[in-house]
């Protein structure tokens, strides 16, 4: 018997990694109140949303 949950695990894993491969170069400049970054990777972005969204439906709930 095959276990699926750890194969489709295993392609979510490899589709974020191509994902992280081909956008390693793309920059952006976030802005929070009174502080701004630049040149922040777009993939930090995106798991810093992420990440952020899971903590306030954590705290939500």
């Amino acid at each position: 018997m095959m276990p699926w949950k750890l194969l489709a695990f295993t392609a979510v894993i490899a589709l974020v990694l191509v994902f992280v491969g081909f956008n390693l170069d793309n920059r952006c400049d976030i802005s929070i109140a009174l502080f701004t970054f630049s040149d922040v990777p777009v993939v930090i972005t995106i798991l810093a949303a992420y990440l952020l969204g899971l903590l306030s439906a954590f705290f939500l709930a």
